[in-house]
Order: structure tokens, then C-alpha cells, then sequence
């Protein structure tokens, strides 16, 4: 599962973060999705909201923590601001790159009770997470390698180690060596979706909302999304502006779209290549093929990223007690 956490958020962070603006009052205090700054310019780079169709501002919320108008940027990452308006509140986002530098929203693990932080060469270890996983987890950081949240499928820990607010006994079984996965809003840059299977064998997501709590973020939440499945999940890049998120379900592998829509519910549905059950499923970085544990057998699938859908490409048969699958990086 760690493998797959590292793999899975270097592509999902390849996304590039798109603008938002819903809210009670409508909220473009940004012209634009992304800037690109040299690096000479970001000790120094003043990033201002524009306010001037908003009415009375009564206060501002920034991802950083930052209650001003203005706050200065100092690394590339995605920034957020909130702000209350006489008339409602609005959120808006913006991701500021730097030239020449990639991102590291898959830098940090969290499993057991420590993790790893790939930031640092070699890895350093993290102390002082409260999440004791018995299997599977995930964690999602921001483009700097500063970890946002990271969850065992059942509870949700913020940035600060603590349970984040509506996150405690959400439903997913932390047993499951794929107990859990992250995928970023296309729409809204504060928001996520956590995706989990529970122990009553359902798939179900929660809507996590970093902009509440001054930054602490909030489980909003939780939608149940399809029932019985199997205890295997996978997600990866469309190669557009979306994701997919994989399980089987019978003897049908089900792939359901998150786009700028959302989630949806209704399912791209491909007969899989066994009549058993799968133990674990798993992307290629490229997204082209995919590998299934079912028993003592892998089974390979090419995997159409547009429509969504499994085809079987080969089966490797008496593999003595499989429990996870890898792809090499040229998948």
C-alpha cells in the first residue's frame, strides 16, 4: 500500500488545478488558475484577491493561515482564500509553480504509527503520527511537500496529527490492505475526496474541505457509492482533468469518473478476467495497463483511460500467496 500511495499521488498531482468559485456569492478573486513565477520572485511574490465586485469584505482566510488581504508567497504550492462578504462567504483558489521546480504532493507516507519523508535524501523518518493503520493508508501533501491529511479509511488526520473535525469512525475498514485513497477536486482546489471501503463491503467517499477550521479542514460528507465490492480499490489519471476509481463488484471490474462534476455514481463496467474474488488492484504509472490479484493468480488488463474500461491481457497463474502488485515506471 505504500508503494501504491507514492505511485498514485505522483500522478494525481501531474493534475493541473483548476479554478473555483462556489460558494453563496459568486467569487473570481482570481483571474487566473495558474501562475508560473521565476525563482527569484517567490521570497517576495504578494498574492492579492480581487475583491472590488464582492461588496463589504468583512474577513479573509488564507490556506496559509493568514487573515490579511495580502499575503506574501514564499513557495510554490496551491493557495486558497476564503472570504466573508457581508452577503456570504466565497472560496476561490490559485496554484502558484515555480520555474524549473516539480511538485512533491506524494513526498510523505504515513503507515503505522511514524512514516517517511521523501523531501529529504535519504528519506527522514516522521514522528508524531497518531495513526496506528493496521493495513492499508493514505496521505496527501501540498505541491511543497507539506502534508495536508492522511487517513487509515476509518479516521482522517489533519496536518496537525489531530482527528479531523466529522473525520473519526467514518465508515472504512482500516483492515484492508487497500483501506484507502485521496483524490483532489477538479473544480474546488480546498477540496478532496477520500475514497474507503467498508467493513460491510461497500465503496464510499467523503468530501474533505481545507478551508475549514482555519485550515484544519472538515469531513462535510460521506456518500455511500456502490455495495457489495470486493476489498480492492485503485485510482489513477484519466490523462485529461479527471481520475478514475477501480473495484470489482461480482465479476465486473467498475470504474467510476470523478470529473469537474464530482463523483459519479453510475459505474463503467468491464467483465474481469476470474469468477473470484480480488485481493488487490493496481494501476500502471502510465495508466494503460493495470494487475489484479485474484487467489494465486495475477491477472493483467489494458486499461482504456477515456472510456474507462478493463480488457484482459494475460493471466500469470501459480504465483505462491500474491498480496500486492507493482509495475516497473515504463509500465
Amino acid at each position: 500500500m505504500r508503494y501504491f500511495c507514492r505511485l498514485f499521488f505522483s500522478i494525481i498531482f501531474l493534475v493541473v488545478a483548476a479554478h473555483s468559485a462556489k460558494c453563496q456569492t459568486t467569487c473570481n478573486a482570481f483571474t487566473k488558475d495558474t501562475i508560473v513565477v521565476c525563482p527569484k520572485d517567490t521570497p517576495n511574490y504578494a498574492l492579492t484577491p480581487n475583491v472590488s465586485s464582492l461588496g463589504t469584505v468583512t474577513s479573509y482566510l488564507w490556506s496559509t493561515g493568514a487573515t490579511s488581504q495580502t499575503i506574501t508567497i514564499r513557495n510554490k504550492g496551491r493557495y486558497w482564500v476564503r472570504i466573508t462578504t457581508s452577503s456570504g462567504v466565497c472560496t476561490d483558489t490559485l496554484v502558484i509553480g515555480v520555474w524549473g521546480e516539480g511538485n512533491k504532493g506524494n513526498n510523505q507516507w504515513y503507515f503505522g504509527n511514524t512514516g517517511l519523508n521523501f523531501s529529504n535524501n535519504p528519506p527522514s523518518v516522521i514522528s508524531g503520527s497518531s495513526m496506528n493503520a493496521p493495513a492499508g493508508s493514505a496521505a496527501i501533501s501540498d505541491p511543497t511537500g507539506h502534508i495536508l491529511f492522511y487517513t487509515d479509511g476509518n479516521n482522517i488526520k489533519n496536518s496537525s496529527n489531530s482527528p479531523m473535525s466529522g473525520g473519526t469512525n467514518i465508515g472504512g475498514n482500516p483492515n484492508n490492505p487497500q483501506s484507502s485513497l485521496v483524490i483532489p477536486s477538479i473544480s474546488e482546489n480546498n477540496l478532496y475526496y477520500t475514497f474507503a471501503i467498508t467493513s460491510s463491503n461497500q465503496l464510499q467517499y467523503s468530501k474533505v474541505d481545507l478551508s475549514q477550521n482555519g485550515g484544519a479542514g472538515q469531513v462535510t460528507s460521506t456518500t455511500p457509492v456502490a455495495s457489495p465490492v470486493s476489498p480492492e480499490m485503485a485510482g489513477v489519471s484519466d490523462g485529461g482533468n479527471g481520475f478514475w476509481v477501480a473495484t470489482e463488484s461480482g465479476n465486473n471490474l467498475v470504474a467510476y469518473h470523478v470529473t469537474s462534476s464530482g463523483v459519479s455514481t453510475t459505474p463503467v463496467t468491464s467483465a474481469s478476467g476470474t469468477t473470484g474474488q480480488g485481493s488487490y488492484l493496481k494501476f500502471s504509472d502510465n495508466g494503460q495497463k493495470a494487475a489484479q490479484i485474484v487467489g494465486n493468480s495475477i491477472i493483467v488488463y489494458n486499461f482504456d483511460k477515456q472510456s474507462g474500461t478493463f480488457t484482459v491481457a494475460d493471466t500469470i497463474n501459480n504465483v505462491k500467496n500474491p498480496y500486492a502488485s507493482e509495475f516497473s515506471s515504463d509500465g
